[in-house]
């Protein structure tokens, strides 16, 4: 149960302990991953935030606001007819490709035509982050940014949440159930924590035995750690295996990568933030790969 990937990226919803660390292990001894690159953006990111990446919640544009590019423009219309109610996944689209249209590193939530009783009754909690962050949201444009949210991918499971080696079972973000598929609705994860977190532990309670035996799969080796910079890493994961992907900078990163862990030197000491460093780096070869061989585009998944 160790959560999602949302560290590979510059801007995430998750907390800083996801870096992958099941989904690496899984793979290390032989489970079957599928769909890393099934990540789920939220559309509307604060901008100014640092990690985790505030929320702007979609309540707000359900409300009135409006999204506006960098010089004070309309331009969800030209993505959906929709226009901002459209699906999250269609809305990261349109906002990925309205900042790269103008050059841009965020676009604005205009949330100024709000009455105060709206912001008091039902945002009174994104009020205080948006002013936390110098930001008056009943007078001024809120900065925001498509964030990594959620990965709709991880570790195949069955109905048990026991993974294709026995003995080892994974639950929530890190899993693949087959409950997301390739989008994902917050109430389908909440039923997912629950439903199989009991699942699992009926499965656990009724077939482990107290007397495991296992094998030792590898050795411990520092040569197998290496001095790994992760805004290197999250810097071109997000430019090239974000909102919208192409094939030729993917396989140009996936190369980058593998010979940045190839070349780097190797460590003389471990500390935590140096192994998920590592951990990170294999995870991100493990995602490029998977969106690589990709051959449709599909929910949260847009390729070029």
């Amino acid at each position: 149960a160790t959560g999602g990937i949302g560290m590979l990226y510059e801007k995430t919803t998750n907390q800083q302990l996801s870096t992958g660390d099941g989904i690496h292990l899984a793979h290390k001894v032989g489970a079957k991953i599928r769909d890393l690159s099934y990540i789920q953006f939220h559309p509307t990111g604060l901008y100014t935030s640092k990690d985790p990446t505030a929320l702007i919640t979609e309540a707000l544009r359900g409300e009135g606001a409006i999204l506006k590019n960098s010089f004070g423009d309309t331009f969800m219309h030209k993505y959906d007819t929709r226009n901002e109610l459209a699906p999250r996944d269609i809305v990261s689209r349109g906002i990925f490709s309205e900042m790269q249209n103008t050059n841009s590193p965020c676009v604005f939530l205009d949330a100024t035509k709000l009455d105060n009783k709206i912001w008091k009754d039902h945002f009174p909690s994104i009020y205080r982050t948006c002013m936390i962050n110098k930001i008056d949201p009943s007078i001024e444009m809120i900065p925001v940014v498509p964030t990594q949210h959620y990965s709709c991918g991880g570790v195949i499971t069955d109905e048990f949440g026991e993974t294709d080696i026995k003995n080892l079972f994974a639950i929530g973000e890190v899993a693949s159930t087959g409950l997301h598929g390739s989008n994902r609705l917050a109430s389908n994860s909440l039923l997912e924590g629950l439903a199989f977190g009991k699942f699992s532990a009926i499965k656990i309670f009724e077939t482990f035995s107290s007397v495991w035996n296992y094998e030792v799969i590898k050795k411990f080796d520092f040569k197998d750690y290496k001095l790994l910079n992760r805004n290197f890493l999250r810097k071109l994961i997000s430019s090239h295996a974000g909102v919208i992907k192409s094939n030729h900078e993917m396989i140009k990163t996936k190369n980058t990568l593998i010979e940045t862990i190839f070349t780097a030197n190797n460590l003389r000491n471990l500390n935590k933030l140096e192994i998920e460093n590592n951990i990170m780096f294999n995870v991100g070869v493990l995602l490029l790969n998977d969106a690589i061989n990709k051959n449709e585009n599909s929910g949260v998944f847009f390729k070029l």
